[in-house]
């Protein structure tokens, strides 16, 4: 995940205490170097913003452990493709949002204004 997007999504609330988010665990190999990556699940405490452009999530994992992720080893939050939280919540997978788009069916704010 795009570390803008991140910020933005922690800024609206979606990802707060107590979300779910499935990330990239370092894992060591035989050789005892971290070299390999597994997706585990981990459960977030808090997050915060360092050096004003990289989001880091205080999370506990599935050992009960405190580690720290950062938001480019996430890959999924409670369950939903990062791509899919982004389009819901009108932001591209950047973190920039998106231009609001006239809805299908459904009469603009302006036409219903001026009939009343």
């Amino acid at each position: 995940m795009h570390s803008n997007l991140a910020h933005a999504l922690v800024s609206k609330g979606v990802i707060a205490k107590g979300t779910i988010i499935e990330a990239y665990q370092k894992v060591r190999s035989l050789s005892c170097i971290c070299d390999s990556g597994v997706i585990a699940s981990f459960v977030v405490r808090g997050a915060r913003l360092i050096d004003g452009s990289q989001v880091v999530f205080d999370t506990i994992g599935p050992e009960q452990c405190r580690y720290e992720v950062q938001a480019e080893q996430v890959v999924m939050i409670d369950g939903m493709a990062i791509s899919r939280i982004a389009l819901s919540h009108n932001l591209h997978d950047n973190g920039t949002e998106m231009a609001e788009k006239s809805r299908r069916g459904r009469r603009r704010k302006q036409l219903i204004q001026n009939v009343i």
